[in-house]
């Protein structure tokens, strides 16, 4: 599965679809595998409100329709918030 996000890039794909959509990254990801149907992608973003429902189910909905365009079963998605 690793291999697979290396080989397409799968995290500059996401960073991409988030910037579109307005969102500053810290551009960098982070990967857990806990099993075949469960994983994590960990995102590092600037000045994000992980309390506001709207911009976290957003951010999900962009990285679970990146997956699927590329084959992946969804990711849960946790934010690590750097402030300026």
């Amino acid at each position: 599965m690793l291999d697979q996000i290396i080989e397409l890039d799968f995290s500059n794909l996401v960073f991409k679809e988030l910037q579109k959509q307005g969102y500053e990254l810290h551009e960098s990801a982070g990967y857990q595998f806990i099993s075949e149907e469960k994983q994590v992608i960990t995102l590092s973003m600037y000045d994000i409100d992980i309390y506001d429902e709207k911009v976290v189910h957003d951010i999900q909905h962009i990285v679970d329709r990146v997956s699927n365009e590329n084959g992946f079963l969804p990711f849960h998605v946790e934010i690590h918030v750097i402030h300026r």
